[in-house]
């Protein structure tokens, strides 16, 4: 088993690292357009994330944008035409850090030279020189191992300039933007499953009037008209996505700034999943493995728990504690970012170790120790003995045939069978390639 491990290794080394040298195209790039411009302080700027998969078939590509938060911020993402349906990593950003942040993927894969990722409406707020980059890229290869065949990224340099100066009626004492806050929704960057967000905000004694509007758009002018003026709102029912409120105060000398407010809801589960038992839902593992997997739509998903039998919770993971033989129920959660929860449960059963697996394991390991001693004493003898070791390799075959028909007779049930079997086969295959290894130095 050890013998048949190393070469199992080995094979994927080769896999891995040599392989991909000779079928890989080139690398694949990412770029952001426009690459080059001149925009004006107040001027918004549509800027596009393109994949390009230098001839690959590529199924997944991430990447940190960076961007210069004292010139720059970001009024809108939108994925709407993107190559990727499902993702890993939520586009988002913060203004504040001055990064926008995605990692998407597809079921499909693309090839090409233009395949839009992500798009960005950025605002341009005072005048320099402006360097976007993208950091920390990766494009990976739809070849079942996920092989990364980033080869650069192409980042953009704007100038930004102030606007023309405009002719304007000197105001004084208008109202500061307001400050606001959610008891529902507190954090901006935090996705809710809560669809009834509250907003407050504190009135100055000069405030008479107030507009208010809840929309997608990050920048919008309010419309609707309170007065005498309201100082906290609760909407119901909204729908899931991301939106944004906004709120203007007047006084007697006019209206003020406009302040906004993102809030971020997602009140649907995960995807129903399946477990998959790998090793059988009967398994003599006291380890069995398993695997799972779902995805999100809007927040994406954020966790997995899992508890067997009732134990406690805890982090999911992929091979589970040992087992006492006996059925057992696994119950695994799938959690969103916004808590939301999608359960999957089902049951297996670990049989005992017999004596006759016992004998298998056993059998086997002492036909590979006794194998590398029969390689030794070849390569220190030198004696060719080809036929010697023809007949020792058909006496190996009658007697692995010999052990399956004792296991047939022994165990009525399948999964236990099939198991047996698995056993006597990877002890067999790995003495057949010790053979093989001998009859080639002989």
């Amino acid at each position: 088993m050890g013998h048949n491990n190393f070469m199992a290794k080995f094979f994927l080394f080769l896999i891995l690292f040599l392989i991909p040298l000779s079928v890989f195209a080139a690398g694949a790039t990412l770029s952001i357009l426009p690459a080059t411009g001149e925009f004006t302080v107040g001027q918004t700027v549509k800027t596009t994330i393109f994949v390009h998969s230098g001839g690959n078939a590529i199924n997944a590509a991430e990447a940190t944008l960076n961007f210069p938060s004292d010139l720059l911020r970001v009024a809108s993402i939108s994925k709407a035409n993107s190559i990727f349906s499902l993702w890993a990593v939520e586009p988002s950003f913060d203004n504040a850090k001055g990064t926008i942040s995605f990692a998407g993927g597809t079921t499909k894969p693309f090839i090409g030279s233009s395949g839009e990722a992500l798009s960005v409406v950025f605002h341009v707020k005072k005048s320099g020189l402006a360097s976007l980059a993208l950091n920390g890229a990766r494009t990976l290869l739809a070849d079942g191992l996920g092989t990364d065949v980033f080869g650069s990224s192409q980042g953009a340099s704007w100038k930004l300039m102030a606007a023309a100066p405009q002719p304007v009626i000197p105001a004084t004492g208008l109202p500061l933007a307001p400050t606001i806050w959610s008891s529902t929704h507190p954090d901006e960057n935090k996705w809710y499953s809560n669809k009834n967000p509250k907003f407050s905000w504190t009135l100055s004694p000069d405030v008479d009037a107030v507009k208010l509007l809840y929309d997608q758009f990050s920048d919008s002018q309010p419309t609707l008209l309170y007065s005498p003026p309201i100082s906290e709102r609760e909407l119901g029912g909204v729908q899931d996505g991301i939106w944004y409120f906004h709120i203007q105060f007047r006084n007697g000398k006019g209206w003020g700034e406009t302040a906004h407010f993102r809030v971020q809801i997602d009140t649907e589960p995960p995807e129903p999943f399946v477990i998959q038992f790998l090793d059988g839902k009967k398994t003599i593992k006291a380890r069995p493995r398993i695997n799972f997997a779902t995805t999100d739509g809007l927040s994406g998903i954020d966790r997995y728990e899992m508890k067997i039998d009732s134990g406690e919770w805890q982090e999911a993971s992929y091979i589970l504690p040992a087992q006492e033989p006996g059925e057992h129920l696994v119950v695994l959660r799938a959690f969103d970012r916004a808590g939301n929860m999608t359960e999957a449960q089902d049951s297996f059963t670990v049989v005992r170790a017999d004596l006759l697996y016992i004998f298998i394991r056993v059998a086997a390991g002492l036909g590979i120790v006794l194998a590398f001693c029969l390689v030794y004493f070849i390569v220190r003898l030198k004696r060719r003995t080809r036929k010697k070791i023809q007949f020792a390799e058909k006496y190996l075959h009658k007697t692995f045939d010999y052990l399956r028909n004792a296991v047939e007779d022994c165990v009525k049930d399948r999964e236990t069978l099939r198991q047996y079997k698995d056993e006597l086969d990877s002890a067999e295959k790995a003495l057949q390639k010790m053979i093989q290894r001998i009859t080639d130095h002989s």
